[in-house]
């Protein structure tokens, strides 16, 4: 990602890992630890995402974005499997202080799934609740 793009991921702030309490930015001045922030890799920012069969080869990926910029941060994408969370994807930030995780459309049988499903992103003790529809 181009600096330019990390710089604007980090301006838009959208759900900037929400979580009861402090807000984020406020708990990371107190502690020094860096403050996230995510976003699609084509560029949306709804928490909420139709991806469709048709378009199996552009299926958007997660962008989380650190500022200010920190490396070695692990970030992990989880979805919902009735009561228990299941890590789907983890990552750790690069040094220009970001990272990537994929949806993985596919069920166990191996086929495409067809369904919802609520993902959690997870990072620096901070959760964004996420929604996508495979179709």
């Amino acid at each position: 990602m181009h600096r330019s793009g990390v710089r604007a991921a980090l301006a838009v702030a959208i759900s900037a890992l929400l979580a009861t309490g402090p807000s984020v930015g406020s708990a990371a001045a107190a502690s020094d630890e860096p403050t996230y922030f995510w976003r699609w890799s084509d560029g949306s920012e709804r928490p909420t995402r139709l991806v469709d069969t048709a378009r199996q080869s552009r299926i958007p990926r997660l962008v989380v974005a650190t500022s200010p910029a920190t490396s070695g941060q692990r970030v992990l994408l989880q979805f919902r499997d009735g009561t228990r969370w299941r890590t789907e994807d983890a990552a750790t930030t690069r040094p220009d202080g970001t990272a990537t995780l994929d949806l993985n459309p596919f069920c166990e049988d191996g086929d495409w799934c067809r369904r919802t499903f609520g993902y959690r992103l997870v990072a620096g003790g901070r959760t964004a609740a996420l929604t996508v529809t495979f179709r």
